[in-house]
């Protein structure tokens, strides 16, 4: 991603840590805006589980690979900043824009120019409250990149429904699917249904017709029927699940939407596309890792 020199405020390299629950990924950006290099661990909060000493390791890791020193410009977004995470930060609230959350960091021991960022928060109208910690950066970078966006669907474990207006993150709704279809691939009757993990389009698209016929999470049975009557062989149903699943977030979270803009990695995000059109609705699609460092860079401040 290029951003203009004369407008930045980068004054040398820059390192952008994107710290999920399962992996690190870091990039090392120019005063241009442009990547010089990247690093990526499976060091994610889950194998850390808050030890502050292995955070830092793995940061100086990082670091090193990427040929820079611990005085460097670093910036942490994600679960680094959660409860078991390095240190706790807490939640800005929406409506957010960048000048709300560039404040909501701290600093952190033996990296002097290293701050960690903290998440955001959406109160619902019945109280209950919904989280997200490091998908708002990419939110950030993704209004940047497509100003026109009014609704941001970030798929993943826990895929995130952002809603934005007007340079403002309003608010937002996270629905497990990715969770949910790892549990009944594993732990469910549908464990001895699966002969491969191979994508089969076909199978995709009729898991996605059987949401689309109204039947909802309610009918996971009926996707048991289908295997019993070979309606669905054992090396497509991994896909005619994963259909089924994709289809009825979609139709939950986006029922009254035509155009969605969906961000992040292209494997899953083009299963997302594919069902959006079988559901009748249009999408855009924004490179996940450019919307994080789009995202970092609205935050930068010397």
């Amino acid at each position: 991603m290029e951003s203009k020199k004369e407008s930045s405020p980068l004054r040398s390299l820059i390192t952008i840590c994107d710290w999920g629950s399962t992996n690190l990924r870091a990039y090392l950006i120019d005063e241009e805006g442009v990547v010089q290099g990247r690093y990526e661990s499976g060091s994610g909060s889950k194998s850390l589980a808050g030890d502050a000493r292995a955070y830092r390791d793995e940061l100086r890791k990082a670091l090193r690979g990427l040929g820079v020193k611990d005085d460097s410009e670093i910036r942490i977004s994600g679960m680094a900043g959660s409860k078991l995470g390095w240190k706790e930060m807490g939640y800005v609230a929406t409506p957010m824009v960048p000048e709300n959350f560039s404040s909501n960091f701290c600093f952190l021991d033996e990296f002097p120019r290293a701050r960690l960022y903290g998440g955001l928060k959406y109160e619902n109208d019945d109280g209950s409250l919904d989280v997200m910690r490091g998908e708002e950066v990419q939110v950030l970078g993704a209004m940047e990149l497509c100003p026109e966006a009014s609704l941001i669907c970030l798929p993943g474990t826990h895929s995130k429904w952002v809603k934005v207006e007007a340079g403002k993150v309003i608010s937002f709704r996270t629905v497990m699917t990715g969770d949910l279809f790892q549990a009944l691939c594993e732990k469910s009757i549908f464990r001895e249904q699966i002969a491969s993990r191979e994508f089969h389009r076909e199978s995709f698209l009729a898991g996605c017709a059987l949401a689309k016929s109204g039947s909802n999470l309610q009918d996971l049975f009926k996707l048991r029927s289908a295997f019993v009557f070979s309606k669905v062989s054992s090396e497509g149903f991994h896909s005619y699940l994963s259909g089924f699943l994709i289809a009825n977030e979609i139709i939950s979270a986006g029922r009254d939407e035509s155009h969605v803009h969906l961000c992040g990695a292209s494997s899953l995000v083009s299963k997302y596309v594919l069902a959006m059109k079988e559901m009748g609705m249009d999408s855009s699609v924004i490179d996940g890792e450019t919307a994080t460092i789009c995202g970092h860079l609205s935050l930068f401040s010397p």
